[in-house]
């Protein structure tokens, strides 16, 4: 799992080196290439993504998920899913290129995809990227040969409106929505297919699934400084 801030800090990072370098040789891209991915795997595997909270609590499971509606990164369609978009169970995953548990679990994802997409489940990875990192995720893309809907989530002055309405605060994160659009389990890290399969079966059932959130947890808005 890899922080959201972790994932905004790499963005700077390569935002202000293109600045720098832009009039540079192809040479020196490559090389620049290389050092900006050996950072983001320093960082993703610190210890900073410990103890965090599976999201800030703004959705939990059985809540209506927010509605939204996002162009694919190619820009030749739209997917949307929550309030106003229901019919389907929708699972949900939020990632980033420079997550490296995402990288690794894209193609398992897209493989399972390939499964139901003619199904009453869609599956939709909401990045946390860009098209300004378009050279980064288009060619990984590109070379897992990725078919499930992809796109991009809208940045805001300092997160993303999808990801901030979800309470989203590091990837992958997913959300199983069932066909009426509630929430039926909220899961942060890194998931094996057959998981996923599981959180999408309990989907269609009358039983909620759990979160990984405590039960009794409050929004992050909600709590209260401790009195010492």
């Amino acid at each position: 799992m890899v922080h959201a801030k972790t994932v905004q800090q790499h963005h700077f990072f390569i935002r202000h080196k293109n600045y720098l370098f832009r009039s540079v040789v192809t040479l020196s891209r490559l090389i620049y290439a290389a050092v900006a991915i050996s950072l983001a795997l320093i960082i993703s595997t610190t210890s900073y993504a410990e103890n965090i909270p599976a999201t800030t609590g703004v959705v939990r499971v059985g809540d209506l998920a927010p509605g939204f509606t996002l162009k694919t990164i190619d820009g030749k369609s739209e997917v949307c899913a929550g309030e106003g978009c229901t019919g389907k169970i929708k699972v949900l995953v939020f990632w980033s290129f420079f997550c490296f548990p995402c990288q690794a679990e894209m193609p398992d994802i897209d493989e399972y995809n390939e499964e139901v997409k003619d199904t009453d489940v869609e599956i939709i990875a909401i990045g946390l990227d860009g098209h300004e990192f378009d050279n980064f995720v288009l060619p990984f893309i590109d070379k897992h040969k990725l078919k499930l809907p992809l796109t991009y989530d809208i940045p805001t002055e300092d997160y993303y409106v999808v990801a901030e309405k979800y309470g989203v605060v590091g990837t992958p994160t997913f959300f199983v929505l069932d066909a009426e659009g509630k929430v039926r389990n909220i899961q942060l890290g890194r998931l094996k297919v057959s998981a996923i399969k599981a959180m999408v079966e309990s989907a269609r059932s009358n039983a909620f699934c759990s979160d990984i959130i405590k039960p009794g947890a409050r929004k992050v808005s909600e709590a209260k400084p401790s009195s010492n």
